[in-house]
Parts: structure tokens; C-alpha cells; sequence
């Protein structure tokens, strides 16, 4: 097939200084109907002509900011709103444009879903009922996955608001989306019926037909989705709204596959007909030709693309494609034994490392991507040059935006493992946490978790990832108390994290070996110690379930047949571990009751209720407390376990079960209490755990009849419920302490 590739038209706004305001306001109409047209690529060029022209047109140039985020330049975008506010921070527009950009801005680096909000509230200040205003504040608020809050700010305006065409879209759109995440079909209704009645006020709302038609396709509910389709492609020549189209015809049953391919191909020549040689245009085109399998005619025109705008974004995106392509290309070729086909891998390499060398990037994250693949490629791969490699390992950590918790310690423990740039490891390892941390907190601020343990477990487990890979690059280095330090507190972050158990385990054995033949390096321990404590990290490792390979479990294998001189009975031992794992664990636990116990000091402190406990009330039963704040992430970590331990000794008289909160304010301790479904009993501290030396958090004292602390544990513990009832039992069946 041959296409019609005419030279495009550039539709420029004569530009000078003597524009007059009837033609400003024209020139923002005009762009405004082009994003409403879903045409980002005419917009950004149309716009362009007026940014450059009349910067002080705020109006035109807030739409063009708000197509070039559509377009997929949020950078640009934002520099552009930013610009504007410094120019004239009390016009609406400048914030219009801020907040349009920031509803398509996603980075690790910043959290832009409450500014996207505050800016459309700000657009809102200056008129509560212009529509597109309105409608801005309500896609700032559905951007974010706050459907709900959309609709109800939709639902609230007056009817006459309510019922214009551009809102009612956009309650059908927040609706849809909400029906996903409630499971509930009949939003789902209540998304097209808020459609219909978009399209019975304007038949020319091209959101009405476009969307509606979109969610049909999801749906598969393709007959219903085709004429709103159809008619949205009669609205606008936009690529974005004929790819719509296109998927639609691919799921047509009353269509042969050649029948689907003629009718697409028409349209396809009919928009490149209308459209010319822009780039977005000849992009999205030459998609979908390659998955109707007519490569050569898409690499037709991705190779036009290239020729004419080799810069330019789709250009970047056609080489991203082409790389991905590659990589699947490289995972297809492994064979059983892991080898792969070193001239695809080759190829891979290549287009990866051209890419990243690229003079210019418009999206960061797709030059992350690059690096995090060639990271992955290249990990094992003795021909790279330390150097080379470290390059590549800066390069992903300095540009994937979206998995920093994966990134930041991978990296790290691959320079380790090849015992280079040991500098540069440790840092990339502790820039990680706080990387981390932004990402769990930009989750927060989109209300991805529905409690504060949520969030806290969320943040432990990141934390863990970086401490385990902190503590590995130590022990690459010898460094193995500074080793040991931070993999324990990885497994205080995240006792399941099998990555760390391993860690821990290949230290221990390394410090049996030092200690076996007497060459120092700290052992402070004998060799059977040390390989007791390997064992019991294997074991403990194990026992998590989790995708992939578990590299405990050919390290335990290989420890039993060391230290039994054979491999017999070892099918025996593993599936015996859980209790063999528990009982080396109870022994331990009892082991550190304190063989002095030392008396509570009273106290008279009230709980949530406003009643106040005093020690005399508690004497002569097994008391268990727990010191704890709410703002303690490992406190809150055992807090689920803690409440089971409540609830199995509540009807006990002979064992009580309480904690104690030194937080302020003891309203923000109810509520807490009440938003987690917990009613264990809470004191609350009037300087007591100050007096009796309580510094670190969580703490539990365990004390017995006679009223002495008979065993104390500070950290959270993974096993809470199951280890503090060893405790209270052996307080209870032993008398006296």
C-alpha cells in the first residue's frame, strides 16, 4: 500500500504586537477547541506560534501549556505555567496552566497531586463558575484518584452548572473509573447515562462520543461502542481519537481479518490525507499498521518520522519502541540453560546505549528505562568495564522515575557483587531511602493506602531493600560488623525480606570459616555459633512464600550437607523446619528472661476512657506493656498482632494485656485507635516513661505475679502474638520470678 504523505500546513497565527482582544480571545477559543478536539498535536504547534508571539496572551498560551501536557511534554509545560506566574501572578490562566500541567506530571521527585489541586482551586478564586474552570478542578481532583471527591464537587454545583456538557463528561468519566475500584457494574450505567445526557445537550461534545465509546471497548461491549466511535471520528481527525476506532474495528465480529484491515487502512490513509506529515499523526498510524503485521509499511513510517523530526518526541518514542522490541526479542532467544542469542543481544545493546547517548531527552523516564534494561542486560556481563558499568548503574538511579525502591538497591549490590566503586555503592544505596521514601509519600498523598500500618509497612519494606543492600555492600568490603548492622535492621524493617535472610546467613558462614581457621576479622563467636545463626536465617528464609527463586534454599541445602558431611536426611529436616524453627526460637526467647528482675515502679495514669489504672489494681497477674507512639513506624507495624494477643488473654483474669502512649495528644490516639478497629487498652503517659527510662520504641515489659519485669523486649517482633505467649506462659507456669 502505498499513502498519500502531503507537506503539512502550518497553521500559523499571524503573530505581532498589535493583535487586538477580539483576536486574542479568537486564538483561545481556537485552542481550546482543538484540546477539546483531542488534538494535541495542532494545538502544540498553533499554540507555539502564540507563546512566541504574545507571551502576555494568557489565555491562548494556557492552552497550549495545556496541550503541551497532553502531548506528552510536562516539563516543558510546567516551565512554561512558571513562566506566566512570574510574569503576572494574579491571573487565573497562569494557574490554569500550572495546574493542566501538573495533572500529567509523574515523577518520583515531586509530589504534584496536591499542587495540581491547590492550582485549580486557586483558577477557582477567580471565577467559581466559568465551565472550564470547573472542569479543571474537577480533572485535578479525578486525576488523582479521587473520583469520589470529583463527583461530589461535580454533584454540588448549581443545576445550571450540573448540567453543562463539559462537566457531565467528566462526571461520567470519574465515574467509570470509580466503578473499577468500588467492583460496582451500576456506576458503570450511571458513567453512560451521565454521557448520554452530555451528548442530548451538545451533539458535538467530542468527549461524550469518545470516551463513552472507550469504556464500551473495555467493557467488550463493541456493537454498542462502535457508532459513538464513529461519530467521535467524524469530530476530529486527532490520531487519539481514531486509534479508538481502530481497536474497536480489530474486535468487530461481523468482519473477516481482512475486512478489519481494509477498513482500517481506509481510515488510516484518510487522517494522514487530512493531517500531512505530522509526526504524531505518521506515529500512531504506523502502530497499528505493525499489529495489523504490515511492518514495512510501519517502518515506512516511523523512518519518515525520523527523517523529519529526529529530535523530536515521537522520535524518541519510535526508538523506545523498537528497544522494547529488541528486549523481547533477547527474553524469547533464552534457552533451559540461560543462554540467549548473542546477536539479538548484541542489537539489544546497541539501541539501548544509543538511545541513552541521545543529545536529548524529553521524557526522563524513558532514558531511566533504557538504563534500568541495559543495567539488567549487562548485570553479569564480566566484558563491561567497571567504569562502563558504573556509568550505567548512575544513569538508572538518576533517571527511572517510577521504581526507585528496586533501582537504588539493585544497583547497589551489583557494584558490590563486583567489588568496584565502593563509594559509590554505599551512596547510591543511602540515596535510596530517601528516594524511597518520596514514592511511599507520593502514594500517601493520592490516598493509595487505606491506613496508617498500610503506609508504614509500605515504608519498612522499601527500607529494608536499601538497609539489605547497604549491609551487602559492606560485606563485599569486609566490613562485616558495619555488615551485620545493617542487615539485622533490614529484617527489623521486614523480617520476610528473603534477599536480607540470605545476606545474613552468608555472613554468619564467613565469620565461621574466620573463626574456624583463627585469621581474625572479628569473630566473636565460635564456628558452631556462626553456623547456627546461618542455619537460622536459611530456615527463617524459607519459610516466606514468594515469587522466583529462593536463594535460601540451596544455601540451606548446601550448609546441612556441610555440616552433616551428607546430604542423606536432608528431604527429612526441610519439610520439618517450621518446628524445628519454632522451638530454636522458644528456647531462645525463654533463655533471655532477666535472671534479676527488677520491681515496677507504680504508676496512676488514665486511659482512653478517662478511668484511671494504677499498678495496685494490676498486681498478682501476668502483665504484659507495650510502650509505644503512634507516629513509631515498627510500632504500628506490630500493632495487627498485638491486638490478636489482646483479644486471646481479654477473658483471662490472670493475664492482662495493655500499652502505653507517650503522644500528645490523646484525641489523635482515639482516633487512630478507632480509623484501625483496635480497643487493647492505652494509657496514657504523664512523664512515667521518661522516669523509668523508656527511650526506644516499641519496648514491652513482661512482668510477673510478684510484680517484677521479668523479660523486656525492645524492637517489634515479626511473631508477636506467638512469642509473647511463650512469655506470659512461662510467667504464668513457672510462679514466681
Amino acid at each position: 500500500m502505498r499513502y498519500l504523505i502531503l507537506s503539512v500546513t502550518t497553521l500559523l497565527i499571524a503573530c505581532g504586537p498589535h493583535y487586538t482582544e477580539e483576536e486574542v480571545a479568537g486564538a483561545g477559543e481556537r485552542l481550546r477547541e482543538l484540546y477539546f478536539q483531542s488534538d494535541y498535536e495542532r494545538g502544540r504547534l498553533e499554540g507555539l506560534s502564540w507563546a512566541n508571539a504574545r507571551p502576555d496572551a494568557f489565555e491562548p498560551r494556557a492552552w497550549y501549556v495545556a496541550h503541551l501536557a497532553r502531548f506528552g511534554l510536562p516539563d516543558s509545560a510546567v516551565e512554561n505555567a512558571k513562566a506566566m506566574l512570574r510574569m503576572d501572578e494574579s491571573s487565573p490562566w497562569g494557574w490554569f496552566a500550572l495546574a493542566a500541567s501538573f495533572n500529567r506530571y509523574q515523577t518520583r521527585d515531586a509530589y504534584r497531586a496536591e499542587e495540581a489541586i491547590d492550582a485549580s482551586r486557586r483558577v477557582l478564586e477567580h471565577d467559581p463558575t466559568n465551565p472550564y474552570f470547573l472542569w479543571l478542578h474537577a480533572e485535578a481532583l479525578r486525576h488523582y484518584d479521587h473520583d469520589t471527591t470529583a463527583i461530589n464537587f461535580l454533584d454540588s454545583l448549581p443545576a445550571e452548572l450540573r448540567g453543562l456538557p463539559i462537566l457531565l463528561a467528566r462526571r461520567g468519566e470519574a465515574l467509570f473509573y470509580l466503578s473499577y475500584r468500588q467492583r460496582d457494574p451500576a456506576k458503570k450505567d450511571e458513567a453512560q447515562e451521565a454521557f448520554a445526557r452530555a451528548r442530548s445537550a451538545d451533539s458535538m461534545i467530542l468527549e461524550a462520543y469518545n470516551r463513552a465509546g472507550e469504556f464500551l471497548v473495555r467493557d467488550r461491549r463493541i456493537d454498542e461502542a462502535l457508532p459513538l466511535l464513529q461519530r467521535a471520528a467524524m469530530l476530529s481527525d486527532a490520531p487519539a481519537v481514531h486509534d479508538d476506532l481502530w481497536y474497536a474495528t480489530q474486535g468487530r465480529n461481523d468482519l473477516s481479518e481482512e475486512e478489519k484491515r481494509d477498513t482500517i487502512e481506509a481510515d488510516i490513509r484518510s487522517i494522514i490525507a487530512s493531517r500531512g506529515e505530522l509526526p504524531r499523526t505518521l506515529r500512531r498510524s504506523a502502530g497499528m499498521l505493525g499489529e495489523l503485521g504490515m511492518d514495512a509499511d510501519r517502518q515506512a513510517l516511523e523512518e519518515r518520522v525520523l527523517e523529519l523530526y529526529p529530535t523530536g518526541l515521537d522520535a524518541e518514542w519510535i526508538h523506545v519502541s523498537r528497544n522494547r522490541d529488541l528486549r523481547r526479542a533477547f527474553y524469547d532467544s533464552r534457552g533451559e540453560d540461560g543462554t540467549v542469542d548473542s546477536t539479538v543481544r548484541r542489537e539489544l545493546i546497541d539501541g539501548l546505549m544509543e538511545f541513552v547517548a541521545r543529545p536529548h531527552h524529553h521524557q526522563r523516564s524513558l532514558k531511566g528505562e533504557a538504563y534500568q534494561n541495559l543495567f539488567t542486560v549487562v548485570r553479569d556481563d564480566s566484558t563491561i568495564s567497571d567504569d562502563d558499568f558504573y556509568e550505567i548503574v548512575v544513569g538508572m538511579v538518576e533517571h527511572q522515575d517510577l521504581n526507585p525502591h528496586i533501582v537504588y538497591p539493585e544497583g547497589a549490590i551489583a557494584l558490590a557483587e563486583r567489588r568496584t566503586h565502593f563509594d559509590g555503592a554505599e551512596q547510591i544505596a543511602r540515596m535510596g531511602f530517601d528516594a524511597s521514601k518520596r514514592l511511599v509519600d507520593e502514594l500517601e498523598t493520592q490516598g493509595r493506602f487505606d491506613t496508617e500500618g498500610e503506609y508504614q509497612r509500605t515504608l519498612h519494606n522499601y527500607s529494608a531493600m536499601m538497609s539489605d543492600a547497604l549491609g551487602w555492600v559492606y560485606f563485599n568490603q569486609d566490613r562485616f560488623d558495619d555488615a551485620e548492622r545493617e542487615l539485622v535492621e533490614a529484617l527489623e524493617f521486614n523480617p520476610s525480606n528473603i534477599k536480607a535472610r540470605h545476606h545474613l546467613g552468608q555472613l554468619y558462614e564467613t565469620r565461621a570459616r574466620i573463626a574456624a581457621d583463627g585469621t581474625g576479622g572479628g569473630a566473636l563467636r565460635s564456628e558452631r555459633e556462626y553456623l547456627d545463626s546461618a542455619e537460622e536465617q536459611y530456615m527463617r528464609g524459607v519459610m516466606v512464600e514468594g515469587r522466583g527463586t529462593n536463594p535460601n534454599e540451596a544455601a540451606l541445602e548446601a550448609l546441612y550437607e556441610t555440616r552433616q558431611g551428607t546430604a542423606d536426611g536432608y528431604e527429612t529436616y526441610r519439610a520439618n523446619i517450621e518446628e524445628i524453627d519454632r522451638q530454636r526460637r522458644r528456647e531462645k526467647v525463654l533463655d533471655r528472661r532477666i535472671a534479676n528482675p527488677t520491681p515496677v515502679v507504680a504508676f496512676a495514669l488514665e486511659d482512653l476512657d478517662g478511668s484511671v489504672v494504677s499498678w495496685s489494681d494490676l498486681e498478682g497477674a501476668v502483665v504484659v506493656i507495650n510502650f509505644w507512639n503512634t507516629s513509631c513506624g515498627p510500632c504500628v507495624a506490630e500493632m495487627p498482632e498485638l491486638q490478636q494477643l489482646h483479644d486471646r488473654y481479654e477473658s483471662d483474669p490472670s493475664v492482662v494485656v495493655l500499652t502505653m502512649s507517650d503522644d500528645l495528644n490523646e484525641e489523635d490516639v482515639r482516633n487512630w485507635m478507632d480509623a484501625n478497629g483496635y480497643d487493647f487498652p492505652v494509657l496514657m503517659d504523664d512523664g512515667y516513661m521518661s522516669r523509668v527510662g523508656i527511650h526506644a520504641y516499641p519496648t514491652t515489659w513482661f512482668i510477673g505475679g510478684e510484680g517484677r519485669i521479668s523479660f523486656t523486649k525492645i524492637g517489634w517482633s515479626d511473631a508477636l502474638n506467638e512469642e509473647f505467649g511463650w512469655r506470659i506462659e512461662a510467667l504464668r507456669d513457672g510462679g514466681s520470678d
